[in-house]
């Protein structure tokens, strides 16, 4: 199974799965000539928004090696200042209990819209996945700032590039 592709979402915080082809996602997080910039903000202030959040947000590890090995945690460092994901949590993430359906990865955001929280499972959960993920997402999200609130989307592209985000 293919984990989650790499986040693209209008955040103050991501978790990004490694080790997935990154095309889009290396693009977003090389600095665009000022010209394309342009071009881009022009298009779409969602797609703007979006290459401002991976050129600008700085990775944040939680110190468990092998979550930092299979996943990135990006925050603005003006809004997180230390990683949402301690190793406690990281170890949480990573090792699910026996009796649950593991999850293959895990991809999680805020943005102003609320928390999101993804499980990629290979298979049907049963209540022991449900409640685990629940517990997962309760102790990330209570370690979260609060959303920052942001104009809609102007336009027909930027409310389009806001739907897929």
């Amino acid at each position: 199974m293919k984990p989650f592709p790499p986040l693209l979402a209008l955040t103050i915080m991501a978790t990004v799965v490694l080790g997935v082809p990154l095309g889009l996602y290396a693009l977003l997080t090389t600095r665009l000539p000022p010209d394309v910039q342009a071009r881009v903000a022009a298009f779409s202030g969602t797609a703007t928004s979006a290459v401002g959040f991976f050129r600008d947000a700085r990775e944040l590890p939680s110190g468990l090696p092998a979550f930092d090995a299979a996943y990135q945690v990006l925050a603005f460092p003006q809004r997180v200042r230390q990683s949402p994901i301690d190793v406690a949590l990281a170890e949480r993430a990573l090792r699910w209990p026996a009796d649950a359906v593991a999850a293959h990865s895990v991809l999680a955001w805020r943005d102003p819209f609320g928390f999101h929280f993804q499980a990629r499972l290979p298979g049907a959960p049963n209540w022991a996945s449900i409640t685990y993920f629940l517990d997962l997402a309760e102790g990330l999200c209570a370690r979260l700032p609060a959303p920052v609130p942001t104009p809609p989307p102007q336009g027909f592209v930027g409310r389009l590039v806001a739907r897929f985000l």
